[in-house]
């Protein structure tokens, strides 16, 4: 079971026809699955994989998270995900 989880990890691809938030709860099951395995990833790890795994409509995002000076939680990553869809929801109907 670890190993397809694992898997599932490393193969989890973000695409631009969804919505991130939808994405990222997927990803956040995943990471329910490999704590419940007894699993304990670094969570700075955990974060940088989502960042790498941001489809390429948020190219400038992305860049932006990995310039970061501060270090930033999953919780803080999530939330900035969620106020940047709605930035990019609103330039897009405005």
């Amino acid at each position: 079971m670890k190993k397809f989880i694992t898997s599932e990890v490393h193969n989890f691809k973000m695409v631009n026809s969804r919505t991130i938030m939808i994405q990222a709860q997927e990803f956040q099951l995943t990471l329910h699955d490999i704590h419940g395995e007894g699993m304990v990833p670094n969570e700075s790890f955990l974060v940088a994989i989502i960042i790498d795994k941001l489809p390429p409509f948020w190219k400038d995002f992305k860049n932006y998270l990995k310039l970061k000076q501060n270090k930033i939680g999953i919780k803080d990553l999530i939330l900035g995900l969620r106020l940047e869809d709605d930035n990019k929801l609103f330039k897009m109907r405005a």
